[in-house]
């Protein structure tokens, strides 16, 4: 709500604020915001445009504004002076007229019973004319639209400011102490506020509202549980945090180990000797570099309700980088791309165990790894997987039957290529034999550099053949 307001000192009368108020018509009216203004003085009067139609004052039907203005009247005991005829006129000739000029007193002992509309301004509204007992003008409320109101805690927050400021040149026990008891005073008000507003949200709510079901569903969910005690290998328990860590840690570990036990020692040092060298490529500059715009558009596509990983950068902040740091970041990635470098840092991530629905909580096969890599590292990624792509692509080096992180082929089309290919058999008479197969934990149990040197070992065999 916008406001902007006089205090007029009377005789025979106490002090009154008069204030010209609009609200714009999205926006909902707050209690919060009527109960600031109606505690500027002892008498108050609100006019001018509150965008609350009710059919009590004349509108030809409620909105949400006008229900909430009519049903917090008793509440924050004030009076509502609605004019006898409509002060606003759409420029649609099928709306009807409606009253959305009014007034609101408290605390005003004179006679404010009657209120008549000004002719003339080239204007939708007719703005309100107080007859009382000494007379009160008001213009159109589109006028005097101004600042919001404003409030103690603006104030506050200023002399926080200026007091952090003198702590800063002089660092004395008083400006310390003061500033930390503005610290408080500032974090009160802000719980004032959240309360406030949540008090003002459980007044609203009703189950056509918006956020109705929202707030249902985070009723209904048991928030943060921590993880109980687990049973570890040797069928110990697991007590404090520490052990908890340490038994997931171990679990992960076991299942992420070789499969089978490498036996030829002789054997696996050679062949991951021989890829280390292999994947030691030496700095290339054949690839498409990295451009200020491509970075650009990666970080305006980041979502940013994403989890940081441990050097806690999220993708909020990442999408609030200056020009300046996507220029440092534009030349990290550079530098990585060009010398065929991932930061190690990038590769540390942050391990969550979160249970299984209908598991047994004591035991860490019941608990679902999630890991939280590096955001920056992440966006690393997707511009290695852009040249990826093109490469791959390009050089036809992935079938078109090959469907898994391959652009434009879903898996939906995977089962209508399956479902087409079995009724085409179907129409010639012909058999069709399907072999599916799921290998549990392969990534992780198999044993990388053997499978990288395998893969190696057949691109130069399909070599050889093609030549």
């Amino acid at each position: 709500m916008e406001a902007t307001g006089c205090r007029l000192a009377m005789t025979d009368h106490r002090t009154l604020h008069i204030v010209s108020v609009y609200l714009p018509s999205p926006k909902k009216l707050l209690r919060r915001d009527l109960r600031a203004l109606l505690a500027l003085g002892d008498a108050i009067i609100l006019f001018g445009d509150f965008n609350c139609r009710n059919i009590k004052w004349g509108c030809p039907s409620n909105n949400y504004n006008g229900d909430k203005l009519d049903r917090l009247q008793d509440r924050l005991d004030y009076e509502i002076i609605t004019p006898s005829t409509a002060t606003y006129f759409s420029h649609t000739v099928t709306n009807r007229p409606s009253t959305l000029d009014i007034a609101l007193t408290k605390g005003v002992v004179l006679n404010l019973n009657l209120i008549e509309t000004l002719h003339g301004l080239l204007s939708d509204h007719r703005p309100p004319h107080q007859d009382s007992d000494r007379e009160l003008r008001a213009g159109d409320s589109g006028i005097f639209r101004s600042s919001e109101v404003s409030a103690r805690h603006s104030r506050i927050d200023k002399s926080k400011k200026r007091c952090s400021a003198l702590r800063e040149r002089l660092p004395t026990p008083k400006y310390r102490s003061r500033t930390r008891a503005l610290q408080r005073e500032v974090k009160a008000h802000v719980r004032e506020f959240g309360n406030e507003s949540w008090s003002d949200l459980m007044e609203e709510i009703v189950p056509t509202h918006k956020a109705f079901w929202k707030i249902t569903k985070a009723f209904k969910t048991e928030g943060y549980t921590s993880i109980p005690s687990l049973k570890t290998t040797d069928n110990s328990v697991a007590l404090d945090d520490v052990e908890i860590e340490e038994c997931l840690a171990d679990y992960i570990k076991s299942e992420c180990s070789h499969a089978s036990l490498l036996h030829d020692i002789a054997h696996v040092n050679r062949i991951e000797e021989e890829i280390l060298h292999k994947a030691s490529l030496e700095p290339q500059d054949d690839l498409t570099p990295v451009s200020l715009s491509e970075v650009q558009t990666l970080v305006k596509s980041l979502k940013t309700r994403k989890a940081p990983g441990l050097d806690g950068i999220s993708n909020k902040a990442i999408k609030c980088f200056s020009l300046l740091l996507l220029g440092l970041l534009l030349a990290i990635f550079k530098a990585c791309l060009r010398n065929c470098y991932f930061p190690p840092a990038w590769k540390e991530a942050q391990v969550i165990g979160i249970h299984k629905p209908g598991k047994p909580g004591d035991l860490p096969a019941s608990y679902r790894p999630i890991t939280l890599l590096s955001d920056l590292g992440k966006l690393f990624e997707r511009i290695l997987k852009t040249r990826l792509i093109n490469h791959l692509l390009g050089k036809a080096l992935i079938i078109d039957e090959q469907f898994g992180f391959h652009p434009a082929h879903s898996c939906p089309q995977q089962v209508l290529r399956l479902v087409e290919y079995v009724s085409e058999g179907f129409k010639s008479k012909q058999k069709t034999v399907t072999v599916l197969f799921d290998v549990a934990k392969d990534f992780d149990r198999v044993w990388h550099a053997g499978f990288t040197y395998k893969l190696h070992a057949s691109a130069s065999t399909v070599k050889d053949i093609y030549e």
